[in-house]
Order: C-alpha cells, then structure tokens, then sequence
C-alpha cells in the first residue's frame, strides 16, 4: 500500500518533519489498521511548543531496534518561522528496545506513548520540553 495514496497522512506532517522513516511507522499503522491511534497521538503532541519540529529516524542495531527523535527549534531572530532556516537543531533523543523486535513496530509504539498524556508524561518531557 501506498501511504502518500492516504488522506489521513497528509496531517500527520505538521509538526513533525517528513522523513523516510516517518511514512514507514505511518505506512505501518495503516496496514494495521493502526493509524487513527498514531493520528490522536500526532494531535496531542501538537497541541503544545507550536514553535517546535520533530524530525524521526528508525533503525536497528544488532537486530534491536531504535528510534532518534531530532528536535528543532525556532532560531531567536525568527518571529514567525516558515522554512527550515527559520529552525536549529536543539537536541537528540535516543530509545532503544533490549529485546529484538519489528522497528516499526516499536517506533509506533514509541509515537504513541509520546503522545499520550501530553504534555504531564516523562517521555513528552524528555524530548519536547527539557534541555
């Protein structure tokens, strides 16, 4: 399945930046009939810090896998940002699985756990909030 052939994905871009790895995870939840639990999780995490993006990298090491959320925020200069320019790198932030696993299936999951509770929960905070 083509996920660029789904409406649903086209708003899950907005705060976050587009990246292969992205449409994998989203592709992932729309063939397992997952993707409106990805969508709220997209919804909660934007209602906060407008003034920040989330770039997504899955991989695997060793046959377990990872996923790096990158976050970019608005330069000091920039009132409105609207390009890349307009944002700096800011912070990685690394989660790795201990057991061996589909990383598609753990970055949904990690997705998902970001976004719930936003903005109260410790992951939120870890890669949204705190330096």
């Amino acid at each position: 399945m083509n996920i660029n052939s789904q409406n649903n994905t086209l708003n899950f871009k907005a705060r976050f930046l587009d990246s292969e790895s992205l449409r994998r995870v989203a592709n992932y939840a729309v063939e397992h009939n997952k993707f409106d639990k990805l969508n709220n999780s997209r919804k909660n995490i934007e209602k906060y810090y407008f003034n920040r993006r989330l770039l997504v990298d899955v991989g695997e090491k060793d046959g377990k896998p990872y996923i790096t959320f990158t976050r970019f925020i608005k330069k000091p200069e920039v009132i409105v940002p609207k390009t890349m320019q307009d944002f700096k790198k800011d912070k990685i932030t690394t989660f790795k699985s201990e057991t061996k696993m589909n990383p598609l299936k753990f970055a949904f999951e990690k997705l998902v756990k970001l976004g719930n509770d936003a903005p109260k929960n410790r992951m939120f905070k870890n890669v949204i909030i705190n330096k």
